[in-house]
């Protein structure tokens, strides 16, 4: 069932059932697990806040879709409608250019629930390649919207997997290659899989793993795995695991949609450190992605301060060092004040519960 919300004359916002929806997405290049029915309904119910599925089109033609999680704010109204990874604007077809397609998306967002509803919209695009992430950054900027003052940008590395493999592993680090030969000297088995099990054991070690560190995952292995349950088969995550003797050393947990596939959850044990098996393991991904026709895999966030370590051996694989920039409008008035409050506090509860 589709549903017209509002219209103007750069296209109209619709809502769209889930038929429609799954139907939709898979027209466009930059569809990820983040604009997936089932991670959107999963996370608004995690947060409090609701899914609302929207396309915009103009005629028959869709410029762009987007998951957006509406959470209100208590008692004076207003609230934030976040599109994480969208809108979606890169059509397979390559029918208009995708700065046009934004401007147009952006501007049926903001009337509808900016101007029409009183929330504040808060865009993070799909990252891209240095000149792309630019180039959203001035559409939007001319829209009106401004970088996001409470919002993290998503700093990944993106590595290129069109290439020839030979061409792929020369690039990578000497470092990396070097720990990816000990690794396959080790007698190690990948395997990969969809099943619920394969979360569990990668749950189990990132629990491990966790506990060693000290650190908090927000959405960790079982949220995925609850995903999953909800995910059509051409859209389900893939796990994959190393093992030694038997038992399961390194996990992880990888979403393949559009033209790029993203790292979400890995994990290892004692023995999976050892004996290298995280490198191994992303080796035979990039393989499997290969094989699969995937043109880029995104390495899943870096932090050079919070997580040096990590950030390093993603950098070595060789891949761009990208950043996507939240950006926010106000609909400015009490309904944006409570709402720029209600952020406030949010912040300080999940800072004192951590």
């Amino acid at each position: 069932m589709t549903t017209t919300i509002g219209a103007a004359t750069s296209g109209r916002l619709v809502r769209l059932g889930q038929e429609e929806w799954e139907a939709d997405v898979a027209e466009f290049e930059d569809y990820s697990y983040r604009q997936t029915w089932a991670y959107g309904v999963a996370l608004a119910d995690k947060r409090g806040a609701t899914s609302e599925h929207v396309a915009i089109r103009r005629g028959a033609e869709t410029l762009g879709l987007a998951d957006v999680r509406v959470k209100r704010a208590p008692v004076i109204g207003g609230g934030l409608a976040y599109v994480s990874g969208g809108p979606l604007i890169r059509a397979a077809d390559g029918r208009s250019s995708d700065p046009e397609r934004l401007a147009a998306c952006v501007d049926e967002l903001v009337d509808d629930f900016v101007r029409a509803r009183g929330l504040k919209l808060r865009l993070m695009p799909p990252v891209g390649l240095p000149e792309f992430n630019e180039s959203v950054a001035a559409v939007l900027r001319d829209a009106g919207l401004v970088p996001a003052e409470r919002a993290a940008a998503y700093r990944t590395v993106l590595l290129d997997i069109t290439r020839p493999l030979e061409e792929i592993r020369s690039s990578l680090h000497q470092h990396w290659r070097r720990q990816l030969k000990k690794a396959e000297k080790n007698p190690l088995e990948v395997t990969f899989g969809t099943s619920r099990d394969r979360f569990e054991q990668v749950a189990r070690m990132s629990a491990a793993l966790r506990e060693r560190k000290g650190y908090e995952l927000d959405l960790d292995a079982m949220f995925y795995a609850d995903v999953q349950d909800g995910l059509r088969e051409e859209d389900r995550l893939i796990v994959g695991l190393v093992a030694k003797d038997g038992e399961p050393v390194a996990g992880t947990i990888v979403s393949v949609h559009g033209d790029t596939a993203v790292y979400l959850v890995g994990a290892s044990t004692d023995a999976g450190r050892e004996t290298r098996a995280a490198y191994l393991l992303h080796w035979r991904t990039i393989e499997l992605l290969q094989e699969r026709g995937v043109a880029c895999y995104d390495l899943g966030g870096i932090d050079p301060v919070a997580n040096p370590g990590v950030t390093s051996f993603k950098l070595r694989t060789g891949g761009v060092d990208v950043a996507a920039v939240p950006f926010e409008l106000s609909p400015g008035g009490l309904r944006g004040r409570a709402t720029d409050l209600a952020e406030r506090a949010y912040a300080r509860l999940r800072r004192g519960s951590g």
